[in-house]
């Protein structure tokens, strides 16, 4: 391999450089700032850009030979990029304002990159540290040329397997379907429809929406034909939450139990085998150590089959969700709703907490109206709620 370093004023001469002496096929292995006062910079008066590239040598492997794909190169690991998120972000930003040096014609070629989806994405909330991985993965292969791309596609993993473009927002979207295994396709969301669920239990703080949504969940379940459903609530806390639920299962057609001790417990357990699908409704902030954190365990310990998701207003500061996350995965929580759609554009945040987080999400509220501002998720839906350019969501 030829591993050789590029310097310039700015990161457009730098890459042009790299394209005139390696050619449009290199591989940008690192990029950084240097410092004025460093011995690169004194070799190369007026530089403030470095770029270490790679031209693999003209050598594949026998199968590869055979095939007539060459070998998939190999990418090193530099920590520069993905460590140093602020300079990852100013040399986008350099990208975007473009250099009227003559040296910025080397990004020509680079003209459908669309760097923009970055800069958008940040302000919409998304994580440095969740979207520079993909960045990175993203330009190797929209840099990579058109054989490289069909072995990568034909690996049969990964975004690059599904890509129809050239966005690094397809790119995103792609991967994080993956991540969250889901299809695009709006009927393959996750448990709260699934045939074998039959009982799903809400946590979250007070106001996230779990009693909206619940109501969502069991309106849309029943209009999809499960007619035998209960609401079984916990919230006995709450001033007026008990007479809230029964206002609402009038309106709703479910049956109400209250379960404020074990006794109570047991007595609704015993019909859920009959009903065709049970909701709990948990109190706001409730622990392991609460009065209600108890008598939830130990319905648990009695119907190990309860799924447990986690609700997470949009509203909410992320650092807030995580916690309440964490207070969840207490009770085995492994699922995420989203709530509250409608009243913030920074939905982000969904995306952090849930890319690599082996969290699964199971949809979307996305306003008052019940059943029909619930959405479950796929594909499509992450998509339309949280990557589509502005003008595009939903």
């Amino acid at each position: 391999m030829q591993w050789r370093k590029f310097y310039g004023r700015t990161m457009a001469g730098a890459l042009a450089r790299v394209k005139r002496e390696l050619g449009a096929d290199a591989l940008i292995v690192e990029s950084r700032m240097i410092e004025p006062d460093s011995a690169a910079a004194r070799m190369n008066p007026g530089a403030k850009y470095e770029i270490v590239a790679v031209r693999e040598r003209a050598t594949t492997t026998l199968a590869a030979q055979e095939s007539g794909v060459p070998r998939l190169p190999a990418t090193g690991k530099s920590s520069d990029l993905l460590e140093d998120l602020g300079l990852l972000r100013s040399q986008i930003n350099q990208l975007l304002t473009g250099d009227e040096s003559p040296d910025s014609s080397c990004i020509t070629h680079h003209s459908s990159l669309d760097l923009a989806d970055y800069h958008d994405l940040i302000a919409r909330g998304v994580d440095h540290r969740v979207i520079a991985p993909q960045f990175r993965a993203w330009l190797n292969w929209r840099l990579a040329p058109k054989t490289m791309r069909h072995y990568m596609a034909a690996q049969g993993n990964g975004p690059a397997a599904k890509m129809e473009g050239d966005s690094l927002r397809e790119w995103l979207w792609q991967a994080w379907a993956a991540e969250q295994g889901l299809e695009a396709n709006p009927d393959s969301g996750l448990s709260t429809q699934d045939s074998e669920l039959r009982t799903l239990a809400l946590l979250g703080p007070t106001g996230c929406g779990k009693t909206t949504t619940l109501a969502k969940i069991s309106s849309k379940l029943r209009q999809e034909g499960r007619q035998n459903i209960a609401i079984a609530t916990l919230d006995g806390c709450r001033f007026g939450a008990v007479e809230q639920w029964r206002r609402i299962g009038k309106l709703i057609g479910v049956e109400i139990h209250e379960i404020a001790s074990e006794a109570d417990a047991t007595r609704c357990m015993e019909s859920w085998d009959s009903l065709d699908w049970v909701g709990i409704d948990t109190p706001g902030g409730m622990t392991p150590d609460s009065t209600a954190g108890r008598l939830y365990g130990s319905i648990l310990a009695r119907c190990p089959n309860i799924e447990s998701a986690v609700v997470v207003p949009m509203t909410q500061q992320e650092p807030i969700s995580r916690r309440s996350i964490e207070r969840g995965k207490s009770f085995g929580a492994s699922r995420l709703l989203f709530t509250k759609l409608d009243e913030t554009e920074q939905t982000g945040s969904i995306l952090n907490l849930t890319m690599n987080q082996q969290l699964k999400i199971d949809g979307f509220a996305t306003g008052t109206r019940v059943p029909e501002d619930w959405e479950r998720a796929s594909a499509d839906s992450l998509w339309r709620r949280v990557l589509a350019p502005a003008g595009g969501m939903c």
